[in-house]
């Protein structure tokens, strides 16, 4: 979407009594559809980045199993949450 200043016809005529001052621009909006390849271009790109961040989302989940030591229940914790983070971040995404 994109926003065009315009003056209309009303703000430039001396018996304008709206609240705006006489010759101030009118902001309109204006919807701007994306050309179909743009969109499909977009789509395969936001496709590739959800693939990436499901990937991570798996290797932080099955990661934190595999550690081992005195603060590994500290570290997995951590895994467990930055995992609920990527997760989280999947919906938006798609």
């Amino acid at each position: 979407m994109t926003i065009q200043a315009s003056r209309s016809p009303a703000s430039v005529h001396s018996g304008h009594s709206g609240s705006r001052p006489l010759g101030s621009p009118v902001v309109r909006q204006r919807q701007v559809s994306p050309d179909p390849s743009a969109t499909k271009e977009i789509s395969d790109a936001m496709k590739a980045i959800l693939a990436d961040v499901f990937a991570l989302y798996l290797k932080t989940k099955n990661s934190r199993w595999h550690l081992n030591g005195p603060h590994a229940s500290d570290y997995h914790l951590l895994f467990d949450e930055r995992a609920d983070q990527l997760f989280a971040m999947t919906d938006p995404i798609a």
